[in-house]
């Protein structure tokens, strides 16, 4: 799954024009997937580049300028502030550092700053650990302080791998190789003149820059052994760097100045011809990162040399992909050479070998089918914890919502968790409560979660909030219903309005009072109290004296409309649990009185699972509820999607969006419930209820819902 609507900051002391192997597989990367963004913040090495470009799905924020040090040094600093003012416009969903030196200095400090922002390393650094040691000296600490904040580490080769493990990473790493472009190399050679296809002799090449870890003078010296033993050769040195005069004396003095060609630095697109031109490619190396140019030379069709150092072993097998030879020795360099010479079936067996290898392992379409498995986990806008006290199969309002805004939050590149009950619910009250927080508590020890969304007050809202705080995570509350009333309802059978619940003082038990003040405790201490509608949010407020500034509405789902049938007969539907402040009895007694002018009403009660439940709302004559509160009820959204008339109780928190439309009754006025069923009843009536049901036009979706409390946890 490619990450939806990320964006991602990538800190690369180098970009484009200004680049080397590391950072064109940056490129190469971030090019071939478009659907995420990449902002790259840059060191400039050239003042006349602009500061800013973008192309496609990559913008580009060139900071300071300069070669030396002291500018390096800075670029951490200016590309952290950077990053800073453009997270502020718009978040980064993740931070990408290219390689663990200044780049990641860089990283660490966003890092830092915003701990939540997942860290992805990656490492390609091609010098000796020795040699990056002495560099770091005194800054270790800190240098170290970049693997330990990780939060996953891609590594070109096994080598790097265990470096980020010897060094304090602790996070996942996947060893995931620059790639090799081998169509564009098979192209390039196609495109070749003749004339630079013919190989006169048996031609070496390289192409390194030339610094002393890659070892151009233990190929001097081999070469000159070769020229003592009159094997005709030429030795193609393809590169720059400042070992160069040097080299250049070291091959004078070894009598090669008839066998060297100096070719200096290339352009990267004119590489194929030169590799095709030569017979046999080398590289001594002293330390390698992993070795891009010997994975240039295989899809070339050039068998390789190579010391088994850094990240080579992890493509060279000696004998089957290419030859190894030992560090600074250059007699067993030259006796690899010569074998190659020598043998020409061996020569073939390498090329088919190595060729095979790079188009399984090293193509660029395996390098980003393996990125992005790593950016579908890491690179998620948020983690979430949506708890739940029930969740699909079991049946409920709450189930579905829960289901239902988890998968929204996922579509919008987010990973949630739904975190329910389940065989907890066996357990005695208090003593499920008790496990169902450590429950959650290993949830947040193991998920690391943004924020976590808690779907009650009591059940789970008061053990998500507890855990939160002891976690430090913030927890939204949404009330959902109002379990104390519940409670309180279903205990004594007085049937009481919540409205007028909390007007005056009750004779509450001692389980009572703990559900009071434990329920005051959670909405109390909640980074948000979420409503479905203001009329819950105004009983709430003077009841358990929460902070206004604190709450927020976010409604519940207004579906689009449905495709629904035409009732066979006249029947009311209520799939409601039995619960006395659900009101059934009255409704059922009420429904009695009805069919006595009414006789072909039919009135069908009790609970189903959703699916049979949606097929009856869909063939239903009419939705009814009388509830003695009902705070945003479902089941009439999901009637008013099927164009189906209802009766609603006056008890509801929809008043104010379904103003016109729908039937109102007392819940304990009987006779007003016993009137409104008659009235529907009437065909005249039902049609007219049925048009007005047809022209309502508001959309609330559960990707809004979604995007809602989202922005409540930015805020």
């Amino acid at each position: 799954m490619s990450p939806v609507s990320s964006r991602i900051a990538v800190f690369s002391l180098a970009y484009a024009p200004h680049e080397a192997g590391a950072e064109i597989a940056v490129r190469e990367i971030m090019e071939r997937m478009p659907t995420t963004h990449f902002t790259v913040f840059a060191q400039s090495f050239d003042a006349s580049l602009p500061i800013l470009s973008s192309k496609d799905n990559i913008s580009l924020h060139r900071v300071g300028a300069g070669k030396n040090i002291f500018s390096k040094l800075l670029y951490i600093m200016r590309a952290w502030r950077a990053a800073e003012s453009a997270h502020k416009n718009d978040p980064f969903t993740a931070v990408w550092a290219v390689m663990a030196a200044y780049a990641g200095g860089a990283a660490l400090l966003f890092k830092l700053r915003h701990p939540r922002i997942p860290l992805l390393l990656t490492l390609q650094e091609g010098d000796s650990e020795k040699h990056i040691l002495r560099r770091v000296f005194l800054f270790y600490p800190l240098w170290r302080l970049i693997f330990k904040k990780a939060d996953h580490v891609q590594a070109i080769s096994s080598y790097l791998a265990d470096f980020a493990r010897r060094h304090g990473a602790a996070c996942p790493i996947d060893i995931i190789p620059n790639g090799v472009d081998v169509e564009k190399i098979k192209s390039q050679i196609l495109n070749l003149k003749s004339d630079e296809k013919n190989k006169k002799d048996f031609r070496i090449i390289t192409t390194s820059r030339l610094v002393n870890k890659n070892g151009i003078d233990t190929l001097l010296r081999a070469s000159a052994i070769l020229k003592k033993k009159n094997i005709p050769f030429e030795l193609w040195i393809v590169g720059s760097g400042p070992e160069e005069r040097r080299l250049k004396a070291l091959a004078a003095e070894l009598d090669l100045e008839d066998k060297v060609v100096w070719h200096g630095s290339v352009p990267a697109e004119a590489i194929p011809s030169y590799l095709k031109a030569a017979t046999v490619f080398v590289r001594a190396s002293r330390s390698e990162g992993l070795g891009n140019s010997f994975l240039e030379a295989m899809a070339s069709g050039l068998p390789i040399i190579g010391t088994p150092v850094g990240g080579i072993p992890d493509f060279l097998k000696d004998g089957e992909t290419g030859l190894f030879t030992d560090v600074d020795d250059s007699h067993d360099l030259a006796w690899n050479i010569e074998r190659l010479f020598a043998d020409i079936h061996l020569r073939n067996r390498l090329i088919v070998n190595g060729q095979a290898l790079v188009r399984d392992q090293y193509s660029w379409n395996y390098v980003v089918k393996e990125m992005l498995n790593i950016f579908s986990t890491l690179c998620v806008r948020y983690r979430i914890i949506i708890a739940s006290g029930i969740v699909p199969p079991e049946i409920g309002g709450p189930a579905y919502y829960a289901k239902e805004l988890s998968q929204a939050l996922e579509i919008q590149g987010n990973k949630a968790r739904l975190i329910a009950y389940g065989r907890l619910k066996r357990l005695p009250t208090g003593l499920r409560h008790i496990a169902y927080s450590f429950k959650l508590l290993f949830s947040l020890i193991f998920s690391r979660p943004s924020f976590l969304i808690a779907l009650d007050t009591f059940s789970v809202g008061f053990p998500a909030v507890l855990m939160g705080k002891l976690m430090g995570v913030p927890v939204m509350v949404r009330t959902g219903g109002d379990f104390l009333w519940e409670f309180y309802v279903e205990r004594t059978g007085e049937k009481i309005m919540l409205s007028d619940f909390y007007r005056q003082p009750r004779a509450f038990t001692l389980k009572e009072r703990i559900i009071f003040r434990l329920t005051g405790w959670t909405l109390l201490h909640a980074k948000f109290v979420i409503f479905s509608t203001p009329y819950q949010r105004d009983i709430f407020i003077p009841a358990y004296g929460i902070n206004e500034s604190r709450t927020a509405i976010i409604e519940n789902c207004y579906d689009v409309p449905m495709a629904s049938e035409e009732p066979a007969q006249k029947n009311f539907i209520c799939f409601t649990r039995q619960l006395v402040w659900k009101n059934i009895n009255t409704l059922e007694r009420a429904f009695e009185k009805a069919k006595i002018n009414s006789s072909d009403i039919l009135l069908e009660t009790g609970t189903l699972p959703r699916a049979e439940y949606l097929e009856k709302l869909k063939a239903c004559y009419a939705v009814i509820l009388v509830s003695l509160g009902d705070i945003s009820p479902n089941m009439i959204l999901e009637a008013i999607a099927y164009g189906k008339p209802f009766i609603l109780t006056t008890e509801n928190g929809l008043e104010n969006r379904l103003s016109g439309i729908g039937l109102r009754v007392n819940p304990q006025d009987e006779t007003a419930i016993t009137e409104a069923i008659s009235h529907l009843a009437d065909n005249h009536v039902y049609k007219k209820e049925k048009k007005k049901i047809s022209t309502f036009s508001f959309r609330h979706s559960y990707e809004d819902i979604a995007r809602e409390f989202l922005t409540l946890f930015q805020l």
